[in-house]
C-alpha cells in the first residue's frame, strides 16, 4: 500500500495501531478497571470561579457530587479560575465551591444529560469559609460551550410515552429535522436481520441523510449494526437513563456517521434499593370479530419484566458509605397469533395430468415445438388432444394423433420424480368457501424474546471509577410459510458489552479514559420443512442438484409452479450482522482558557454470511401456445412442472466472509473560552479503514 504523497509505505499504520493500544492500556493499568468512561453517553462541567468584582479567583477547592450515588470528584479551579469534569455520567448533581477568604456556594439540583456541556459559574463573597450560600440550578441551562445541535429524551419521555413494544426507536421521531420515512432498505427494523422484532421500529432520515446514515451508541460504545445500519442490541426501556439525538456536531470526537449520531445511557445503581416489574397482555378476548368468520382469530403477547438496582453490598456487608452498585434488568415477549393462510394447491386428479378444471387456458405439448413453415423464424405447438370419450391420446414420437383439444396430459410424459416431491405433503383438500382457495394453513406465528442487562458500577477512590455492563437478548422465532406443517425458523440473538474506567489526576485538570467494548448480532435463518431432509434423494434427484452445499451437504430444492401455492425449499442463512471489537482512549487537559482533548478508537469490521438454496421455477411459457395473439392467456405453471420442462433456476452457495478489517479514527479538540461570552471550538479528526 503506497501514500498518496509518495512511495512512503503505510505497512507502519496496523503496527503504529497496537502501538496506540498498548499505551493506552499501560496508562491504565496503575489505575486498573475494567475500562472507561467513554465519551459517547457521558457529559462534562464547566465554568468560573470568580469574586464579586468579577476577578478570577485562582485555586479554588470544586466538588462534584453525584445525588443518587454520593460519589465525589474534586478539582481546582487553574489560573483563570476556570474548573472542568469531563466524563460525567448523566445524572442530578451538586457543585459545591470554597477557596481560603471566601465564603463557600453550592448548587444544587444540576442535571446533566447524554452528551451535554454545562456550563455553572460561581461568584463568591469575602467571608469566613464556615459560611455558605446556596445557588438554585436554573431550569434550562443553555449550552454555551458548544454549538452542538440535538434533543434529550429525558427519562420522563422514555418512561411516559406510549409505545408500541416498548421500543426506544420511536422517540427518535421527536428530534427536530427528523423524518421517519423509508430512505433506504431498513424502513423496517428487526425481521430476520439479527435485531429485535418486538414492537414498531423508526429508523428516520436525520437532516436530509439517509436512514442507514445513523449510527448507534450504547454508552459511548458501538451498538450498531454494521451490516443494514440500524440498531444492533435494543435497550430495555426500563433501563435507559436517557438518550440523546446529535442532529449537528461540532466535536472531533464523533466520527463515523454523516446522519444522527444516537447516544443511550443506561442507569446506574443508587444507595437505595429500587425495583419495578410489569406485564403487558394482550389477546383476542376484547378482539372484534372478522364479519366472514365463526370467532375471533387466536392471539395471545404477553410482554413482562423488571428491574432492580441499589448498592451492591447492603449495608451489614460493608462499612461506609457504598463504593459499588449494581443495576439489573430483564424483559421477555411472548406471541402466538394464527396466520389461517387460505391456499390454491393442486388436486389429486390434477397431479394425475387431468387439468380439466383449467378452463380459461389451454395448455400446449412442448415436445411438439416445431418452425412453422408458414411463418419464417416462427414456431408453432401441438395442443393435448383426447378422444372422442375424454381420455389423453397416447404419444408416438413425440407427437399424438387427430383428436379434440383438451386438457389432460398423457401419463407416459409426466415426471414421476417431480410429482413423487410435490405429493410427499400436499395439503388436504378442504371447502375454504373462498373461491381460488381449497387449502387451510392453521400455523401460528411463534415470537419468543428473553432480554438481560447488567451495570455495576465501582467508585475506586476520589479520582478513579469505572464500570462494566452487559446487555443482550435473544429470540428463537417459528413463523407459517404458507404450507402446513413447515415452517421459517428464526434465531436472532447478539449483544453488547462494554467496560469504561475514568481516572482524575491530582488537580482535577487531567483525565485520562480508555475502554473495550463487544457489539455482536446474529441472525441464523433455517427453513424447516415437513418432509424427509433427503427427500430429493428419495424421488430420484441427482446428488449434483441438491448435494452440493459447502456448508449443510443437501437441501431440498425450492419447486414452485405459476398459480399455486407450493412448499418452500431448504433455505439455511447465518448472517454475522455486527462482530465488531472495540479499544478506546481519551485525554483531556484543562490548560488556562483552553480544554485539550486528544483520543483514539480502532474498531474490528467483520462479517460472515453463508448462503444456501435452490430453487426450480415452472411457469405457463414452456406450455404455452407460441402462435397465440397477444393479450390470449395460455399455458400453465402445473403442466410444465407435470412435464418437468422448468423455466427458471436459482442457486446459491456462498460463504459471504470479511476479516480483519479495521475502522480506525484520531482526533484532537480545543475548546476554547476565548471571553466569557465567546467559545471557539476548534478540532482535527482523521478516520482510517483499513
Amino acid at each position: 500500500m503506497r501514500s498518496l504523497l509518495g512511495n512512503a509505505s503505510l505497512e507502519w499504520l496496523p503496527r503504529f495501531k497496537f502501538v496506540v493500544i498498548a499505551l493506552i492500556l499501560f496508562a491504565v493499568v496503575p489505575f486498573y478497571s475494567p475500562a472507561l468512561f467513554g465519551q459517547g453517553a457521558t457529559g462534562a462541567i464547566n465554568g468560573t470561579v470568580a469574586d464579586s468584582s468579577g476577578a478570577v479567583i485562582p485555586s479554588a477547592t470544586v466538588t462534584l457530587r453525584n445525588a443518587a450515588t454520593g460519589a465525589e470528584r474534586t478539582a481546582l479551579t487553574n489560573a483563570t479560575g476556570t474548573y472542568v469534569f469531563p466524563a460525567v455520567i448523566p445524572g442530578t448533581y451538586t457543585i459545591q465551591v470554597g477557596a481560603q477568604g471566601f465564603t463557600a456556594a453550592k448548587a444544587e439540583g444540576l442535571t446533566l444529560n447524554v452528551n451535554q456541556t454545562l456550563t455553572q459559574d460561581f461568584s463568591l463573597n469575602v467571608g469566613a469559609t464556615t459560611q455558605e450560600i446556596n445557588v438554585q440550578a436554573t431550569a434550562v441551562h443553555i449550552e454555551s460551550s458548544t454549538a452542538e445541535l440535538g434533543t434529550a429524551i429525558a427519562p420522563r419521555e422514555v418512561n411516559d410515552l406510549p409505545l408500541n413494544g416498548r421500543n426506544f426507536t420511536q422517540l427518535l421521531a421527536l428530534t427536530p429535522g427528523v423524518s421517519p420515512i423509508s430512505t433506504a432498505q431498513n424502513a423496517g427494523g428487526g425481521g430476520q436481520w439479527g435485531g429485535n422484532t418486538i414492537g414498531s421500529f423508526t429508523f428516520p432520515s436525520v437532516n436530509g441523510q439517509c436512514n442507514r446514515c445513523n449510527f448507534f451508541l450504547l454508552d459511548g460504545f458501538n451498538d450498531g449494526q454494521v451490516f443494514m445500519g440500524m440498531v444492533g442490541t435494543t435497550p430495555i426501556i426500563d433501563g435507559l437513563q436517557e438518550f440523546k439525538v446529535q442532529s449537528h456536531n461540532d466535536s472531533s470526537s464523533y466520527g463515523g456517521a454523516l446522519g444522527g449520531i444516537v447516544n443511550v445511557a443506561t442507569k446506574s445503581g443508587t444507595n437505595e434499593y429500587h425495583g419495578d416489574a410489569w406485564e403487558f397482555l394482550r389477546n383476542n378476548a376484547l378482539d372484534a370479530r372478522n364479519f366472514f368468520i365463526a370467532d375471533t382469530i387466536p392471539y395471545k403477547q404477553n410482554q413482562f419484566g423488571g428491574v432492580i438496582g441499589g448498592p451492591l453490598l447492603p449495608g451489614r456487608f460493608r462499612s461506609g458509605a457504598p463504593k459499588s452498585w449494581f443495576y439489573a434488568s430483564y424483559e421477555g415477549y411472548r406471541s402466538v397469533r394464527s396466520s389461517q393462510s387460505l391456499l390454491n394447491v393442486p388436486t389429486p386428479a390434477e397431479m394425475t395430468g387431468d387439468l380439466s378444471a383449467l378452463t380459461k387456458t389451454q395448455i400446449f405439448n412442448p415436445g411438439t415445438t416445431r418452425p412453422d413453415p408458414a411463418n419464417p423464424g416462427s414456431y408453432l405447438r401441438d395442443p393435448f388432444k383426447c378422444d372422442s370419450g375424454g381420455s389423453p391420446l397416447p404419444v408416438t414420437n413425440g407427437f399424438q394423433g387427430p383428436g379434440t383439444p383438451c386438457n389432460k396430459i398423457p401419463v407416459s410424459l409426466i415426471n414421476q420424480n417431480l410429482v413423487k416431491y410435490v405429493q410427499a405433503d400436499l395439503p388436504a383438500i378442504v371447502d375454504t368457501r373462498v373461491a381460488g382457495t381449497n387449502a387451510i394453513d392453521p400455523t401460528p406465528n411463534r415470537i419468543r424474546q428473553d432480554t438481560v442487562s447488567l451495570r455495576l458500577d465501582h467508585q475506586f477512590n476520589d479520582q478513579t471509577g469505572g464500570w462494566l455492563r452487559y446487555s443482550g437478548f435473544t429470540q428463537p422465532d417459528r413463523f407459517a410459510v404458507s404450507w402446513p406443517g413447515s415452517t421459517q425458523n428464526l434465531y436472532d440473538h447478539g449483544y453488547q458489552a462494554a467496560a469504561s474506567v475514568t481516572h482524575t489526576f491530582s488537580g482535577g485538570s487531567k483525565v485520562l479514559t480508555a475502554g473495550f467494548g463487544r457489539n455482536s448480532a446474529q441472525t441464523n435463518f433455517v427453513a424447516n420443512l415437513g418432509v424427509p431432509r433427503d427427500l430429493w434423494q428419495q424421488v430420484g434427484f441427482s446428488p449434483a442438484f441438491a448435494a452440493i452445499f459447502r456448508q449443510s451437504g443437501s437441501l431440498n430444492p425450492n419447486v414452485n409452479y405459476s398459480g399455486f401455492n407450493n412448499r418452500p425449499g431448504g433455505h439455511i442463512q447465518d448472517t454475522h450482522m455486527s462482530d465488531v471489537y472495540e479499544w478506546k482512549g481519551d485525554f483531556t487537559w484543562v490548560r488556562g482558557r483552553h480544554t485539550f482533548q486528544m483520543g483514539a478508537d480502532f474498531q474490528t469490521n467483520n462479517s460472515r454470511s453463508p448462503i444456501e438454496y435452490i430453487d426450480l421455477g415452472f411457469g405457463p411459457a414452456q406450455t404455452s401456445n407460441l402462435e397465440a395473439p397477444q393479450g390470449v392467456v395460455t399455458g400453465a405453471g402445473l403442466a410444465s412442472l407435470l412435464l418437468g420442462v422448468p423455466d427458471n433456476a436459482d442457486y446459491r452457495n456462498v460463504n459471504e466472509t470479511e476479516h480483519g478489517g479495521w475502522v480506525d479514527g484520531w482526533y484532537f479538540q480545543d475548546s476554547w473560552k476565548a471571553t466569557d461570552r465567546l467559545a471557539v471550538n476548534i478540532g482535527l479528526r482523521y478516520d482510517l479503514t483499513l
